[in-house]
């Protein structure tokens, strides 16, 4: 009575943590309880990440006319050490080829440099042919996706391989958010070696959502559980790809199908997490 057993916990041959396993405060216990004094692990990825347009002002300054806070900095670098990854805050560039180029220049020091805003087909756009004067090999620009169509991703490239991976995310807050989680994120698990815990991946629909575009709509969804356990996903009042206040809340994005024009109530739906989504629910 009152007696732990010897090998009651663990034995000797068992699988304490697999490869890819986070290493947090109660693990460094668990190695030191072990042994395992000395273990392998894989570096943290260094995320570079710069926001450019003459619009942009920092979000302690009342913006003029024509002028808009920085949002996207601000939200990717948090994004990036929740995470945990390693961050580099370049300051903003304007949009000035040379100006872009040095900023660029210093984020392709990193193994991954995201960008936001100057990837569209506007006048002042000059990202992806900065990108190119610097090396950097595009390998798609643009995907049928709303929000975050004009999503620029390319790498550059050295003797040993890829130097580092390059995402130009759109100016637009929302896009930039949906590009980060759909590419960015699962990129940066890659190169950790993360073990990705796996999630549910569908949702009740509350009430019905449609999608008349041409595109494959992701729109925010709150998550809360059935009677039965099961996610029920209930659409937010979201505005578009501008409207951060109506992703702010969200648990996850609905996938909808291009064309799919109406998913009615208590239809079975594909969701993405978004942060960490599940700890919430």
């Amino acid at each position: 009575k009152h007696i732990m057993p010897r090998g009651e916990m663990m034995r000797r041959g068992n699988v304490v943590l697999r490869a890819g396993h986070v290493i947090g405060t109660a693990t460094v216990g668990l190695l030191a309880e072990v042994g395992a004094a000395t273990v392998a692990v894989v570096e943290r990825p260094t995320v570079a990440v710069l926001s450019t347009g003459n619009e942009l002002v920092s979000a302690a300054r009342v913006p003029t006319f024509g002028q808009i806070r920085n949002s996207n900095g601000p939200m990717l670098a948090a994004a990036v050490e929740t995470l945990g990854y390693q961050l580099r805050m370049l300051s903003v560039a304007g949009d000035d080829r040379d100006v872009l180029a040095e900023h660029i220049a210093t984020g392709l020091e990193c193994d991954v440099l995201v960008l936001t805003g100057g990837v569209s087909a506007g006048e002042l756009d000059l990202v992806p042919d900065v990108l190119a004067s610097l090396g950097v090999e595009c390998v798609f620009h643009k995907v049928a996706m709303k929000p975050g169509k004009p999503i620029w991703f390319g790498v550059k490239r050295d003797v040993a391989g890829v130097d580092c991976y390059v995402f130009g995310l759109p100016g637009n807050p929302v896009s930039s958010f949906v590009g980060f989680h759909l590419f960015v994120r699962r990129l940066l698990d890659q190169l950790a070696g993360r073990q990705v815990a796996k999630q549910p991946h569908t949702a009740r629909l509350s009430q019905p959502i449609e999608n008349r575009g041409d595109r494959e709509l992701f729109h925010p969804v709150t998550l809360a559980r059935s009677a039965t356990g099961e996610f029920v996903a209930t659409p937010t009042a979201w505005r578009g790809s501008a409207d951060l206040r109506g992703i702010a809340s969200a648990h996850a994005l609905v996938r909808i199908r291009a064309g799919q024009i109406a998913w009615p109530a208590e239809s079975l739906v594909p969701i993405v997490p978004i942060c960490d989504v599940f700890r919430d629910c």
